[in-house]
């Protein structure tokens, strides 16, 4: 059921992905507000997934590939979602829900999860991957408008603006906005790291592995905290911050998928 329900998801996301883009295209107000009602319905229908895989074995399902893609798409549209509500962006999907449509994809096709280790299943290590992954998904939102600002940017320099000139914000407003987003992102993967620093004492009686996804993790918000320290102190702005951003996410990326599921086990 839990699988037939993500598919479905998968499905709607698609659909969604289809409607922002052909927004950027047509300029069709429309096709926005179809858009994110349509992945919406998709993100409650992902969220009675989960909830299923998480029921089938007693805790919170992060150490699959299945359970960690499946969160973090879950996370990534729930945010874009809001982001798009607050500021009236609806176009943000068109560079935010890709990159959930590719998670959900790899969660859709992915092993079911099996039971997690005992030692994961303390009160702690929920509030851990939450807001662990809620700092990813900042990343990824914060990533999409970025892109954003670079397709915007590049297209007020073309002799030929397409129509995505017309449908996307100011450059200022996208600055502001990634900077934002981005921020919120950094302060929910400092309460991820602070609270896996608590569930590893709590569990293993030590306050630092060194584990490879600990380190990567740690360096991939510093170059957030690096980013703002320069946008604060040096007035980096606009395209600088944009690239800063990007890279960001990739090394995050990176984080999350190439050395492991859950985003931070000890820090």
């Amino acid at each position: 059921m839990a699988t037939a329900l993500l598919t479905v998801a998968l499905a709607a996301y698609a659909a969604a992905t289809a409607a922002f883009l052909a927004l950027l295209a047509t300029r069709r107000p429309v096709l926005g507000a179809a858009g994110l009602a349509v992945a919406g319905a998709g993100l409650a229908i992902h969220f009675v997934s989960y909830g299923l895989d998480c029921a089938a074995t007693h805790a919170m399902v992060v150490m699959s590939t299945r359970g960690s893609f499946s969160l973090l798409a879950l996370l990534t549209v729930a945010v874009m979602l809001g982001l798009a509500a607050r500021h009236a962006l609806h176009i943000l999907g068109a560079f935010v829900l890709p990159f959930a449509l590719l998670a959900t994809g790899i969660a859709a096709f992915a092993p079911l999860p099996g039971p997690p280790p005992e030692a994961l299943r303390g009160a702690l290590f929920p509030l851990h991957v939450i807001t662990s992954y809620l700092g990813f998904a900042g990343f990824a939102a914060a990533f999409g408008v970025a892109i954003a600002y670079l397709v915007r940017e590049a297209e007020l320099k073309s002799r030929k603006p397409q129509a995505v000139t017309f449908v996307l914000p100011s450059l200022d407003v996208l600055d502001r906005l990634g900077a934002g987003v981005a921020l919120a992102g950094l302060a929910a993967l400092a309460a991820g790291i602070l609270t896996g620093v608590l569930f590893e004492q709590q569990t293993a009686h030590v306050w630092w592995t060194g584990e490879p996804k600990a380190v990567a993790t740690l360096v991939s918000g510093a170059i957030y905290a690096v980013a703002f320290l320069l946008r604060s102190g040096f007035g980096w702005r606009g395209r600088r911050t944009a690239w800063l951003l990007i890279a960001g996410f990739l090394l995050a990326l990176f984080t999350f998928a190439g050395l492991g599921h859950v985003p931070v086990k000890a820090a």
